[in-house]
């Protein structure tokens, strides 16, 4: 599993120490949860971060957010440019944010820059665009 948790390690060093991180891990503060495990658990008193959600099925989507127990709050973050299924239409996060305008409780934010280096903005425009013209199949 560790090339997987590689990444969220890595964004967790970037905002805090990693000694306190490795504390919070050891005291099951903060618990790194696969999408395969996360049935039958409910998230009490929780922050509860889900990444990469462009790629979560409608099904799984429906599993995740139902997951949400007592003073819990959940971020569902994920970029609709980014969807590596094989069918984009599959992808859960998008329903998900058009839900929003009608539950209340539930709101989405658009972010207008990444945090990444701003050539990546550019090239997934021209990924999309190439795609749309049939350059090339995504």
């Amino acid at each position: 599993m560790d090339p997987w948790l590689q990444p969220i390690y890595e964004n967790m060093y970037s905002l805090y120490d990693k000694d306190k991180v490795a504390k919070c891990l050891a005291e099951d503060q903060i618990k790194i949860v696969p999408l395969s495990f996360m049935r039958g658990n409910t998230f009490l008193n929780s922050m509860v971060i889900v990444d990469e959600a462009q790629n979560v099925t409608h099904n799984q989507m429906e599993m995740i957010v139902t997951r949400i127990g007592l003073n819990s709050k959940m971020i569902v973050c994920g970029d609709k440019k980014q969807v590596d299924l094989k069918r984009k239409s599959d992808s859960g996060f998008n329903f998900l944010y058009k839900a929003a305008d009608h539950i209340n409780g539930l709101a989405s934010v658009t972010l207008t820059t990444n945090h990444r280096s701003p050539i990546v903005e550019e090239l997934i425009d021209f990924y999309t665009d190439s795609h749309k013209q049939g350059l090339i199949k995504l």
